[in-house]
């Protein structure tokens, strides 16, 4: 059994991070995404492992190589798409990786999840148990309003009898919702799927419609889990995994960091790398990650649910909670900041407020007094005024950034 993971979205609905950064390799935790992915296919016994890419995605290779140190073995295929208007779409990626590289018994995972849970050794014996054409991983969503959301599948027994793509909640069969993780078989690979593509020109991007498609024709297994999934296709969502994610932290406080006898670290799952200073009077709520070299000044309250990358500082009576800060970032003395994320480089002045779900764009410089209201979103190298209010998107005609990605020295 090897491995296809899907990274060749364009992370449009996660702009203007993934202008720098690619989605798959953002950091939950502060570990890229992707490797949580490569995590669970270890724990599998897969060390066979292809991943598709855009042509804009290089950077990639920077952070995986060829895997080696990961105890995987890594091939990339490039899609030759120009953006994400052209992309192949999920299940055409599927079909232009095999074509390139070959078909096979594979593990299919979308790049953006985020799950734990799952145990895909397991999900691979029932593939194989039930005899499955293809088998679909479907998460218990335990409450039936969030079904409009998902792609919803009905089993009988093992196998998926029915699929229902986004029901209405009153409409809705039952609370499995599909997820991005795949078990398709070689033989469902040659010939299933290229039938389906060739009937089904207009659905390339929406795999829920090959199961509407499958679901009485072939036998499709549903192996269910409980847990956590999510995605990081948007802030909300990205948020919601990383917090997930710190909730599984063990605590590390490094012996090189400087802590104030007067600091006070209160909870659990606290990582603190090497180099960081925390000063007298600041509160770390965990969850909280402090990477490395980074600066909480005297009288801050960072977290819960905080990661902030290296040598970034906090200045002076700040609060942050459930927020992701990526590198070098410098933020301003009594700054308040909740449920956002704010890219390297950026400067956010005294006594600036971010609300839930923004963005802050890279290199960006919000002066003081200035609101980012909630949803809002700030695009790379963007200078704000003293006392702004954004509500909505300030926009510029940046294109990708090449100039670092946070997991570089530079």
């Amino acid at each position: 059994m090897k491995a296809l993971i899907l990274a060749g979205g364009y992370g449009t609905r996660l702009h203007p991070i993934t202008l720098r950064t690619s989605k798959s390799v953002l950091p939950i935790a502060g570990i890229p995404n992707i490797i949580h992915i490569f995590k669970n296919l270890k724990s599998a016994g897969i060390k066979d492992v292809v991943i598709s890419l855009n042509k804009n995605q290089e950077s990639v290779r920077n952070v995986l190589g060829d895997g080696k140190r990961f105890g995987i073995n890594l091939e990339y295929v490039m899609e030759e798409t120009s953006s994400d208007e052209d992309k192949l779409g999920a299940i055409g990626a599927i079909r232009y990786v095999i074509e390139t590289v070959g078909t096979d018994d594979y593990v299919v995972i979308g790049a953006d999840n985020f799950f734990h849970g799952l145990d895909i050794e397991e999900m691979i014996k029932f593939h194989k148990k039930t005899k499955s054409d293809a088998t679909v991983a479907l998460f218990e969503l335990g409450d039936k309003s969030l079904v409009s959301n998902y792609g919803i599948a009905v089993l009988d027994k093992e196998r998926i009898i029915a699929f229902q793509e986004k029901p209405r909640i009153e409409d809705a069969l039952s609370t499995l919702a599909s997820t991005a993780v795949y078990i398709m078989n070689k033989n469902f690979l040659d010939a299933n799927l290229p039938e389906y593509l060739e009937s089904n020109k207009d659905k390339h991007d929406r795999p829920g419609d090959l199961w509407v498609h499958f679901a009485k024709k072939l036998n499709i297994g549903g192996f269910s889990f409980s847990g956590f999934w999510g995605d990081i296709g948007n802030a909300g969502a990205y948020l919601k995994s990383n917090k997930s994610a710190m909730e599984m932290l063990e605590e590390n406080i490094s012996e090189n960091a400087k802590i104030s006898e007067y600091a006070e670290l209160a909870g659990e799952n606290i990582q603190v790398e090497e180099g960081v200073v925390i000063e007298e009077d600041v509160i770390i709520r965990g969850p909280v990650v402090l990477k490395k070299n980074c600066i909480i000044r005297k009288g801050s309250v960072v977290g819960p649910y905080v990661l902030v990358l290296r040598e970034t500082e906090i200045s002076e009576g700040c609060e942050i909670t459930n927020s992701v800060v990526f590198e070098r970032v410098n933020i301003g003395s009594g700054v308040k900041i909740s449920g956002s994320i704010i890219d390297g480089k950026s400067v956010i002045s005294d006594n600036c407020v971010i609300e839930s779900n923004s963005i802050v764009g890279y290199g960006s410089r919000i002066l003081k007094n200035s609101k980012i209201s909630e949803s809002s979103r700030v695009w790379p190298h963007i200078i704000l005024d003293e006392e702004t209010i954004v509500d909505g998107d300030v926009m510029s005609e940046t294109g990708l950034i090449k100039d670092t990605y946070y997991f570089e020295d530079d």
